[in-house]
C-alpha cells in the first residue's frame, strides 16, 4: 500500500501498526501507524524508496526537513537513509536507530528550475 501523496513500489511499502512485532515491536511517535520500507532478498527490486513532491517553495528560500526514522529491530545493521532534494544527496543516515524512532533534521534551499 503507498499512503497518498507518496510514490514508490507498493511491494517495498508497508503501512505498520505501531508497536507491531514483526517489523519489531518499534513505536510510531505520530498516531497508531508509520511508513514502513521494506526490500526482498535477492534484492532483485534494488533498494526500498519512498518519495513525496513538495511544491510551492520559494527560489532560494531555506528550508527544514524532519521525519522520524528508526531501523527494524532484530534485522542486521546495513540500513541506510539517504534524502535527496532535485536529485541531490542532502543527508545520509547510515544504521538508523534501533528499537525507538528517533528525529532526523536536514536544511536545504530550495533553488530555481525552469
Amino acid at each position: 500500500m503507498v499512503p497518498e501523496g507518496w510514490l514508490g513500489n507498493p511491494r517495498n511499502l508497508i503501512v505498520a501498526k505501531t508497536g507491531n512485532g514483526a517489523w519489531g515491536g518499534v513505536l510510531g511517535t505520530s498516531g497508531p501507524l508509520y511508513l514502513a520500507l521494506q526490500n526482498y532478498a535477492p534484492y532483485e527490486l534494488g533498494q526500498a524508496t519512498v518519495s513525496q513532491v513538495i511544491s510551492g517553495l520559494t527560489p532560494n528560500g531555506h528550508y527544514q526537513l524532519r521525519f522520524d526514522c528508526a531501523e527494524r529491530n532484530g534485522f542486521g545493521e546495513q540500513e541506510l537513509a539517504s534524502v535527496s532534494v532535485n536529485g541531490i544527496t542532502v543527508l545520509n543516515l547510515i544504521n538508523p536507530p534501533a528499537n525507538d524512532f528517533a528525529p532526523v533534521r536536514s536544511r536545504f534551499d530550495a533553488h530555481y528550475q525552469h
